[in-house]
């Protein structure tokens, strides 16, 4: 089962998006979104994940939140702080291959995407890039 059937089947309870594109997600970041998600398992019947993608080099995460889910302030729920965490950290991994040296937040040459990536994966991101069509069936 390619990831992100597995990941829509394993946390269908929080997981109803219309919309995440996680197929495009780098295998690097994997550990973290699913440790996020397990985590935000705990709130099922609370939030509903919006959306899960990519955009200008880091994770973004977005909920919709249960009307009964807080009292007061919907954003002091939990999950707004583990979602935080993990898309923070993704700004300090490799979203290829899942390093931690010598990553840099910037658009990879000749490319106008803004990746988080290391010396290594930008070096090689144009045959990622081939890679990542080839998996979409693209």
């Amino acid at each position: 089962m390619e990831w992100p059937a597995m990941l829509k089947a394993k946390y269908e309870p929080i997981m109803r998006a219309k919309y995440c594109d996680i197929g495009w997600l780098g295998h690097g970041w994997r550990p973290i979104v699913e440790g996020l998600l397990d985590e935000l398992l705990k709130y099922e019947g609370q939030i509903n994940i919006g959306q899960i993608k990519e955009k200008f080099g880091g994770l973004r995460v977005y909920i919709d939140m249960m009307e009964d889910a807080v009292d007061g302030d919907a954003w002091d729920h939990p999950a707004y702080g583990l979602i935080g965490a993990a898309e923070n950290r993704c700004f300090e991994v490799c979203e290829e291959c899942g390093g931690v040296d010598d990553v840099l937040v910037e658009p990879a040459e000749g490319h106008y995407w803004v990746k988080t990536m290391c010396s290594v994966c930008r070096g090689n991101y144009d045959e990622v890039l081939k890679a990542k069509w080839a998996e979409a069936g693209a």
